[in-house]
């Protein structure tokens, strides 16, 4: 077949033009050499210049199935799309103003939108505040359009303005749903499958879309009974509709335990579908979805470790291609879907994450295995960012271990190094520089020497408290209350000169409860171990410390109340003079105010440990302290068997019992 000549398709009789396109279309169609031929010659640039001008839909149409053919087999002229972007975002302006016009052109329309979003030439931002979800809601009157459309919703659903706009569109979500119900020989399995996939992205993490699609009863009951469909996806997808659901409401018993009974046998194959990643991933999104809730965490630990996921998922860290390390990959389920911007390891290592989080046994398995664990550290420093946080996430979990399970983590290679490297380096990524100063602060208490010896560290949690974000700032404080736990002086004294005693006076009134909490733990490990330790405090906070502390005995939050109290038995353990100063009537009378008032057994066990300390010996005295005469004489011993009779908590029975015996 003869080439057309394509210099003059701009200038030529409109006829002609309709003829050479159709020509044109016939010969690329199947044929990688004649696309080849005419790209070269810059057919690719002629066609878009002509999208812009032209008025006649039917030329329009054919221009655009000539730009369609080269979406397939045909890579290079993908490259070339990647600088008309913004045509194809305009091409959904044809859908209102030739909606009248050839049907098959609408149809070629949504292909054209459909395939740039698959190929990622154009993301779903660009059509934000286009009007595009209102426009496709009128053309859901064909099978081939609903099947397009629920593509193109699939995509469009990764901006949460865009998703907004489909959560307000009722008539599309009812029109995906009636498909969903339909029978299957009615609807292809390409519609019915491209339907789910886009109500699967369109109802994650929003609770409007969940409850919508529980008002369609018969829809929730066809999606039940496509947990037993032969295909992997679809059984896959429809789990994960359930899961989005089950988030927000509670499924019938039945449907809950057999969407949760696929994800454990789909689990249990994770290694068959080593080379379907996509699967895999959405897979563990809703192992991790499930995770979220604490009792749902438990069963999914617990079945977990009867079918071995834990060791299927690290088996996969090691064994996956080495391509997806550093290069995201694509989902294709269905045909075309969208790319999505997480690489294949970062999921498995946020999956195993959640199901570690709150078990030893589980983590006792990741640990345990020491090629992961060399892995794990080479991710932590991988330059790809997305992986480098999964896997601090990931350590984060490991690290809430017991002793000899960390021991093992840090003899395995230097990751007390590395995250240490990147808390102090990576200001400009306040998540990452967060989720390590949370690993440090889970290491600080039991591998102190190791942490507080460095001084810059010191400083940086110092300066992190005083920033901007407020989960590194109590994380930083965290961590900081863990190195102080009964550490030397020399610490002390590198903290205390760089966080200044004015400085923390100011974080008990801090905006944020867990700091103030924290600022009084930190006090309560100042103050420990010797009478210097005290004095210093009490010296260096003075009046302003005492007065502060008073105001914290009667915070509405219990925690503080509790830790105010510590701080009070703290300074009475001291010498004499400190215990005077515990003794005074502003603390004194409040305490036993709130041991009456309080049905707290913490907080009565911390009213009780104030009343011990102050009873107890001066250090190194042998007579009786007056302070301890005092106590008689005010006839607390009569107040505490008068609440020993009522107190029902046995714990708290006891520390009564405790301190009767330190008053007598």
């Amino acid at each position: 077949m003869a080439e057309i000549v394509i210099d003059t398709l701009k200038t030529d009789p409109s006829d002609i033009k309709l003829e050479k396109l159709k020509t044109l279309k016939f010969q690329m169609i199947g044929s990688h050499e004649n696309k080849e031929i005419y790209f070269n010659q810059g057919l690719v640039e002629i066609l878009f210049s002509m999208v812009s001008t032209e008025l006649d839909d039917k030329i329009l149409k054919e221009i655009i199935t000539s730009i369609n053919c080269y979406f397939f087999n045909f890579p290079q002229a993908q490259e070339c799309f990647k600088f008309f972007s913004s045509t194809f975002v305009q091409m959904h302006f044809f859908l209102t103003t030739y909606k009248d016009s050839s049907p098959q052109f609408i149809d070629m329309v949504l292909r054209i939108i459909r395939n740039s979003l698959v190929s990622g030439i154009v993301k779903a931002k660009d059509f934000e505040n286009q009007n595009l979800i209102l426009e496709l809601g009128t053309f859901l009157n064909t099978k081939v359009r609903i099947s397009l459309i629920a593509q193109i919703l699939t995509i469009l659903c990764q901006s949460k303005d865009l998703k907004l706009e489909i959560e307000q569109n009722r008539q599309i979500l009812e029109k995906i749903l009636e498909q969903i119900t339909k029978n299957q020989y009615i609807i292809s399995d390409e519609c019915l499958a491209n339907c789910v996939c886009a109500l699967a992205e369109a109802s994650d993490k929003n609770q409007q879309i969940s409850s919508f699609i529980l008002t369609y009863p018969q829809a929730v009951d066809e999606l039940t009974k496509h947990l037993r469909h032969p295909d992997n996806v679809m059984k896959v997808k429809s789990s994960r509709i359930l899961s989005n659901i089950n988030r927000y409401y509670k499924l019938p018993t039945l449907q809950q335990q057999q969407f949760k009974w696929v994800i454990m046998q789909m689990s249990q194959l994770l290694p068959v579908f080593q080379d379907d990643q996509a699967l895999i991933k959405e897979i563990c999104k809703i192992m991790r979805d499930l995770a979220k809730k604490s009792k749902e965490r438990k069963h999914l630990q617990k079945v977990a470790g009867d079918i071995l996921a834990i060791e299927k998922l690290t088996d996969l860290i090691l064994t996956c291609k080495k391509a997806s390390e550093e290069a995201f990959d694509v989902d294709a389920f269905i045909g075309d879907q969208p790319v999505l911007q997480s690489s294949f390891k970062s999921m498995i290592l946020r999956t195993l994450a959640a199901l570690s989080r709150d078990e030893e046994k589980c983590r006792k398995k990741i640990i345990e295995n020491k090629k992961f664990l060399d892995e794990l550290l080479q991710l932590i420093k991988s330059a790809n960012k997305d992986q480098n946080y999964a896997a601090c996430k990931l350590f984060v979990s490991l690290s809430r271990s017991d002793k000899m399970l960390k021991q093992i983590i840090l003899d395995s290679g230097e990751f007390l190094k590395e995250l240490t490297k990147f808390f102090l380096e990576s200001d400009s990524e306040p998540k990452l520089q967060s989720t390590c100063c949370k690993a440090l602060c889970n290491l600080a208490f039991d591998f102190q020497k190791q942490l507080s010896s460095d001084a810059l560290l010191l400083r940086k949690l110092v300066l992190c408290i005083d920033g901007q974000n407020e989960e590194l700032r109590v994380a930083s404080c965290y961590t900081l209350k863990n190195l102080l736990f009964r550490c030397n002086k020399d610490i002390k004294i590198i903290v205390v000169k760089e966080l200044t005693s004015r400085r923390l006076i100011q974080l008990m009134s801090d905006s944020n409860s867990k700091i103030q909490e924290q600022a009084l733990m930190i006090y309560r490990n100042l103050l420990h171990q010797t009478e210097q330790d005290i004095q210093q405090v009490l010296s260096d906070g003075g009046d302003e410390f005492l007065a502060k502390l008073e105001t914290k005995l009667d915070d509405k939050n219990q925690a503080i109340v509790l830790h105010s109290l510590y701080i009070l038995s703290s300074i009475a353990s001291g010498n004499q003079k400190q215990k005077k100063i515990a003794m005074d009537e502003r603390f004194f009378n409040r305490c036993l105010q709130i041991l009456k008032s309080t049905d707290s057994s913490q907080i009565k066990i911390g009213v009780l440990n104030y009343i011990t300390s102050l009873a107890f010996k001066e250090s190194g005295g042998s007579s009786e302290s007056k302070i301890k005469k005092y106590l008689t004489d005010m006839k607390i011993g009569d107040l505490l068997e008068s609440l020993k009779e009522k107190e029902r908590d046995p714990e708290v029975r006891g520390y009564i019992q405790r301190a009767l015996k330190k008053l007598n």
